[in-house]
């Protein structure tokens, strides 16, 4: 059923279109019409909202990329999955904000087992002063982090695969306390009796 046309009979359709507006014939690619100014819609494909964003990914699947960000603030928050049991564990989800538009999420898990309490564990081991307990909970996550006793982190290490939605932290640089230790001002003096008496709590 197939018929092949011999050389020379021609292509299969107009290179030229006429404007609907003034019927002005003008090339195919043209968009705009030279004499009355008619705009031809874009498609719809063309039209698509871009992201807020440039994607950092490869372009190919599975093409890996990784990049340092300079962290201005970091967040901890309880995290407990939607329609989760009362029983379920809890996670930690530490947010560190790049700048306005951007941020980058990982997961603690100590109220798991296994390889992501595992996991947990040597990331506390990094961040934590080394007087603090081990926190069994995520709420004991983020009340250490809110008494000071969690390092800055100043940068991270974020692994892009092309073809995967989120992002891998792979690594971050520390810097110090956000709090002076007890009993010390920011000089290392040691506190007097009437600094503690200035002290509200």
């Amino acid at each position: 059923m197939i018929r092949v046309k011999e050389p020379g009979q021609g292509g299969g359709g107009p290179l030229a279109k006429e404007c609907p507006n003034c019927r002005t014939i003008v090339n195919l690619p043209v968009m705009l019409c030279p004499t009355c100014g008619y705009q031809w819609p874009r498609k719809e494909a063309e039209r698509k909202a871009h992201e807020a964003t440039a994607a950092r990914a490869g372009i190919l699947s599975g093409e890996v990329t990784v990049e340092k960000f300079p962290v201005k603030h970091t967040i901890y928050q309880v995290w407990e999955r939607r329609g989760a049991p009362p029983d379920a564990p809890k996670t930690v989800r530490v947010t560190y904000d790049i700048d306005y538009l951007t941020h980058y999420s990982e997961w603690l898990c100590p109220e798991h087992t296994g390889y992501a309490r595992r996991k947990f564990e040597k990331w506390w081991r990094e961040h934590a002063h080394p007087d603090c307990p081990m926190p069994r909970t995520a709420e004991e996550v983020c009340e250490h982090e809110f008494s000071g006793m969690l390092r800055e982190v100043k940068e991270i290490t974020v692994r892009f695969v092309s073809g995967q939605k989120y992002p891998e932290i792979t690594g971050c640089e520390l810097g110090e306390f956000p709090l002076v230790e007890s009993g010390q001002n920011t000089q290392g003096e040691e506190l007097s009796d009437e600094d503690w008496d200035d002290i509200p709590f």
